[in-house]
């Protein structure tokens, strides 16, 4: 080898040994800023998760709380009777003490809800409130929690189809369907293929009951719908009277066709009516020595129109197979509505309502409304 080659490589062998270890600590440099750069980003994105969920916290290990709800302000002009903060007081124009017949305009904010969803893996439960309680306070919806299928506390009846439940900017809404939310214990069977079964023991809408109501009902889901059935039994006092009532109520679901959905209910039963919206009692479930027929139908359509606006009608009627003088023998009901949806959580709705109370004496009372209803969903 050329002796000056061989002291050139000598040197470059020397140059490289001293520079490996400063290459090395570069390189340790650049990989630990890496790290920090990495460890910076996925902070800075649980922040902005956090941002986005800023309703949702974690109360301690394994359990989130959620917060949900609505603030609603309503607007609303009668033009035959005041109806009230809901058309419930169609249950009673007419009558003695009933709502004042004429022109009348008023609003409210009494549908605002909040609401808390706990989710502690295996245990969920669930607390909800308005401020449809007297003058206006906080009242409790539902308070439950669930375990494995079952069900403890206060929510909606199991007699009750509230998937095929008519959106109406009134809070009562259509006639003809049960409606009631009761302290229960329920269990329910998901064979997770869409069909579900349950059953339940229930503390009484009436208030009067010897023994707890209980409740059966199946609920198929398929792509396009629902279909549910369900049966209520119950032993209830009435002006004294001890009277065994029973119910059926058949429901189902269905979209059709793009950006459409219609649905439709059937309730038949003895001494069911006040389970039944508008809750009608007493001598509507027993009278003359024995008890009233109550059948209820209620059926709604919707369509889409683009991503933003739906219209929609429901129909409900709840008939009653006897009435005698001033008492109730049907109520009919019809909500027109139109729901715009500017923003995700911004929901803007005008409906038109009219209904009929129909007497056993044949009189009949139409009443008339118009409501506008702005809710602010968080």
């Amino acid at each position: 080898m050329n002796i000056k080659y061989g002291i050139a490589a000598a040197q470059l062998g020397v140059a490289v040994l001293a520079f490996a270890p400063a290459a090395q600590a570069q390189s340790t440099k650049v990989s630990e800023g890496k790290t920090e750069l990495e460890t910076l980003r996925a902070r800075v994105e649980a922040l902005e998760n956090s941002a986005k969920t800023p309703l949702r916290f974690s109360l301690r290990e394994g359990t989130t709380v959620e917060i949900y709800g609505y603030v609603k302000g309503d607007l609303i002009s009668d033009s035959d009777f005041s109806l009230g903060d809901t058309t419930g007081g169609l249950a009673t124009i007419g009558l003695p003490g009933g709502p004042a017949a004429g022109s009348f305009s008023h609003g409210h904010a009494r549908q605002s809800r909040l609401g808390f969803r706990i989710d502690a893996g295996d245990v969920t439960a669930r607390v909800e409130g308005d401020f449809f309680g007297t003058n206006n306070a906080f009242r409790l919806r539902h308070a439950y929690g669930e375990w494995n299928g079952l069900l403890v506390g206060q929510t909606w009846t199991n007699f009750m189809p509230l998937d095929s439940y008519p959106t109406t900017v009134d809070f009562q809404g259509p006639a003809g369907i049960p409606f009631a939310r009761v302290q229960q214990v329920r269990y329910t069977y998901d064979n997770g293929k869409g069909l579900s079964l349950s059953a339940s023991l229930e503390d009484d809408v009436s208030g009067t009951a010897n023994t707890p109501a209980v409740t059966v009902a199946a609920n198929y889901g398929f792509e396009r719908g629902t279909i549910r059935a369900s049966a209520i039994g119950r032993d209830i006092v009435i002006a004294g009277t001890d009277v065994d009532s029973w119910g059926v109520n058949v429901a189902g679901t269905a979209k059709l066709w793009n950006g459409g959905k219609i649905l439709a209910n059937y309730t038949t039963g003895e001494a069911i009516s006040d389970i039944l919206v508008f809750g009608l009692s007493g001598p509507a479930q027993f009278t003359g020595g024995r008890t009233v027929d109550a059948d209820g139908i209620t059926v709604g359509i919707s369509q889409d129109i683009g991503n933003k606006l739906t219209l929609a009608v429901a129909y409900g009627q709840t008939d009653l197979d006897r009435a005698t003088g001033t008492n109730t023998k049907e109520l009919e009901t019809v909500h027109v509505s139109a729901f715009y949806r500017p923003t995700d959580n911004l929901t803007l709705g005008l409906e038109y309502f009219t209904g009929t109370r129909t007497q056993g004496d044949g009189v009949e009372f139409d009443a008339d409304r118009v409501q506008f209803g702005a809710q602010f969903s968080f």
